[in-house]
């Protein structure tokens, strides 16, 4: 009987110790509004995203949820949105290939995350799974969103 209550307890014991610790980024809710230099907010953003860019003006709103901690770790949840001038010649960079060309978002997100760029002129949609992005080729503005929340 012990033997078998050992069997059970064991795998058990693992799947709750091994569960803890640093699982990824640490959870934030914040906008760029808190941070004035472009440094930093470029630093805060690539916590969050894989991809590596240029700026000339940067705004964004980032809300992550890691859930990858504790006694039953599960997935994170994420909803990454940003505004950017970037240079003329790196606008293409935003559209990988995966993406299809897209309808605008019925609900405009970009709009609520910006103070100093003007987003009025985005008008090329792309999206693929979860990932959105708008151009304004004119102005060399760039908005994107990624999220998994289903929104």
């Amino acid at each position: 009987m012990l033997r078998i209550l050992a069997l059970f307890l064991l795998p058990c014991s693992l799947l709750f110790s091994g569960c803890s610790g640093d699982a990824g980024p640490p959870s934030i809710s914040q906008t760029s509004t808190t941070t004035d230099q472009l440094s930093e907010r470029i630093k805060t953003l690539e916590t969050y995203v894989e991809f590596r860019r240029n700026y000339n003006i940067l705004e964004y709103d980032i809300f992550f949820q890691n859930n990858g901690g504790g006694r039953l770790p599960g997935p994170s949840d994420w909803d990454i949105r940003l505004a950017a001038q970037v240079p003329k010649d790196e606008i293409d960079v935003w559209v990988s290939q995966e993406m299809n060309t897209s309808s605008p978002p019925k609900k405009p997100w970009y709009q609520k995350i910006v103070n100093e760029i003007d987003v009025s002129g985005v008008t090329e949609w792309h999206s693929a799974g979860g990932r959105s992005v708008g151009i304004d080729r004119v102005d060399s503005i760039v908005v994107y969103r990624n999220n998994n929340l289903g929104e």
